[in-house]
């Protein structure tokens, strides 16, 4: 997976709720909530706001 990954000029999209794994190996996520975007954007501040979101879910 990191091999495809590292490869520019690959698109590889990964559904997780593995939040460690996610961090690991993406750049960019999008969090989907309900069939709906909640957020895009650089990994850190989405996993960020996904784990506070899901603290209180």
């Amino acid at each position: 997976m990191k091999e495809l990954i590292a490869e520019k000029n690959h698109t590889v999209i990964i559904v997780s709720h593995n939040t460690s794994t996610i961090q690991e190996i993406c750049e960019k996520v999008i969090w989907l909530h309900d069939g709906d975007i909640k957020m895009i954007g650089k990994t850190e501040d989405v996993v960020d706001l996904y784990e506070e979101f899901m603290e209180q879910y």
